[in-house]
């Protein structure tokens, strides 16, 4: 164990995992990325947030595990002592054990919340905090998920709550991101009411991720979408996105994601409510496009991705002729239609 110790653990810095991570998160929100010169998005800077959060609670789990040992805390009060008088592991003295025990409880999200650690640990390497990175011994795992797309049951659900929850502040957002498939931050993020031409049915996406702005087609269903919406309002509301937009994933089903009173984490954690993947609507307008037209090259270029990547997770993915008619017919016509009939 001496040898081991010795071998792999230099003291740096000696400061706690919690205010390593709030000096992260203060840097990231007022530094700029380096490639591009822009700031991080509110998105990124959530993102962040969370996978540190849930790691440095798992951190705190266990070292209150190492200190109590097999005894079972079932008092509130007694467990609150705990996380107040407990130290987790310091920041430098975190190993790609610790990394790998936390990641095995994340299933398919693993490459993720490797991702944002091995951000934040490059970061205190960077600033003289960590001697390594114990992040680039643990292995990112083969992604052989199949990609996770809306059923046509689940794109109604989202629609009629993007319409009725906050009065309809939403709708155009989340009928851009179905029914055009733009990046949610790095394009629809950046997309105004001037970039969209509703008579000649164009779009002019902003530059995203590829740094290159491309024009699209708004198809037919989505320019009714479009006609509904109040275009006076921007497309992204300003003020408390994320909050405000879990509220309507959470009318169509899904769990919000932020959960920081009992209310909402009750909510969330109700019998049925499904997990929001990220780039959800992106996925769904890929699958369909390309069930559609069958067509890989155009495809790509519609979605902005590279052929070979249509070709990896898209292709064949969805086959019901049904179900991809009803996508591209569906407008608020046709929802209307649907809410009466089911309560006829």
């Amino acid at each position: 164990s001496v040898t081991y110790y010795k071998a792999n653990y230099k003291q740096v810095s000696g400061k706690p995992l919690s205010d390593a991570i709030a000096a992260y998160i203060d840097d990231r929100e007022i530094t700029r990325i380096v490639k591009t010169g822009k700031f991080r998005s509110p998105r990124t800077i959530y993102e962040m947030k969370n996978r540190l959060k849930a790691f440095k609670e798992f951190m705190l789990e266990q070292a209150i595990k190492e200190e109590v040992g097999n005894a079972k805390v079932t008092n509130k009060g007694a467990m609150a002592d705990l996380k107040d008088s407990v130290q987790s592991k310091l920041v430098d003295q975190i190993s790609s054990a610790d990394i790998e025990d936390f990641l095995e409880s994340k299933g398919a999200s693993w490459n993720n919340y490797r991702s944002k650690l091995s951000g934040f640990f490059a970061w205190c390497v960077k600033h003289h905090i960590c001697a390594f990175n114990p992040t680039e011994q643990v292995e990112r795992h083969a992604n052989e998920s199949e990609i996770a797309y809306l059923s046509i049951a689940e794109v109604k659900n989202l629609l009629h709550a993007a319409q009725s929850v906050h009065d309809g502040m939403f709708l155009a957002y989340v009928s851009i991101a179905l029914f055009a498939g733009l990046r949610p931050d790095s394009e629809l993020g950046k997309l105004t009411w001037e970039g969209i031409g509703l008579k000649a049915k164009k779009m002019r996406v902003p530059a995203g991720k590829t740094r290159k702005g491309r024009a699209i087609t708004i198809s037919d269903n989505l320019c009714q979408w479009l006609e509904a919406c109040d275009r006076t309002k921007p497309i992204i509301p300003e003020v408390n996105f994320q909050r405000n937009f879990a509220a309507v994933k959470r009318e169509a089903g899904f769990k919000g994601g932020v959960r920081d009173s009992k209310k909402l984490r009750e909510i969330d954690d109700r019998e049925g409510m499904k997990p929001w993947v990220p780039d959800y609507t992106r996925h769904t307008f890929i699958t369909y496009y390309m069930g559609k037209h069958g067509d890989i090259y155009k495809t790509a270029t519609e979605s902005g991705n590279s052929p070979e990547m249509v070709r990896d997770h898209y292709d064949g993915l969805i086959v019901d002729a049904d179900a991809i008619d009803t996508f591209w017919s569906m407008t608020p016509k046709t929802l209307r239609a649907d809410n009466l009939l089911k309560f006829a």
